[in-house]
């Protein structure tokens, strides 16, 4: 049972791997930032870029956050996430906005409320 585990774990792990040096790959590409100047703006030897940009290892979530932002992309899509998967987690954060939002209008009525009521 573990074997398996371990083996569908590496296997998600290479295809993300994969899935993520390729779009490394090409943003780099069309925006024509060399690795060695992402290396340098990252603050990482210029070898750990090109192990990324081959497949070999995958960037820290710090790293990958600073890679992110260094390219203009999100993490998600940095990662190999599709449009569809990226518009779910929106609306679903949406949606956790929109309960906040009404649950902070019900507490402010509540608020009003009790003041009205010590006041009196």
């Amino acid at each position: 049972m573990k074997i398996t585990n371990s083996a569908h774990f590496m296997q998600e792990k290479n295809e993300q791997c994969c899935s993520f040096s390729e779009r490394l790959n090409s943003i780099l590409k069309s925006k024509g930032i060399k690795k060695k100047d992402l290396a340098m703006k990252l603050g990482v030897e210029p070898n750990a870029i090109s192990r990324y940009s081959r497949g070999h290892h995958l960037p820290s979530s710090s790293e990958l956050y600073r890679i992110s932002r260094i390219l203009g992309v999100s993490m998600d899509w940095l990662m190999g996430a599709t449009e569809e998967e990226m518009n779910k987690n929106v609306d679903y954060w949406r949606n956790k906005y929109l309960q906040a939002e009404q649950e902070l209008v019900k507490l402010r009525d509540a608020l009003k409320l009790l003041v009205n009521n010590v006041s009196k």
